[in-house]
């Protein structure tokens, strides 16, 4: 399921972007939270689909709370 107004070819687009988006920044330290988000993010997208990732499974791989994601992100 994608979010309202979104196609799965357009979250397909969004999940490569974030891939690619990721490769692209110089790597910091591999310890930053919002660098292991953003690769628990992409790993569980590339499993369960985006639709099939919820907010407190990205936390639960990189071991915060769900609530805490919105802290390292804009």
């Amino acid at each position: 399921m994608s979010p309202v107004g979104t196609t799965a070819r357009d979250a397909d687009a969004l999940l490569l972007e974030l891939a690619l988006h990721s490769r692209r920044r110089p790597l910091r330290d591999p310890d930053d939270t919002s660098q292991r988000i953003l690769r628990a993010a992409i790993e569980l997208f590339a499993v369960h689909g985006y639709g099939g990732t919820s907010m407190r499974d990205i936390a639960r791989a990189v071991g915060i709370r769900p609530a805490s994601i919105y802290a390292h992100f804009t």
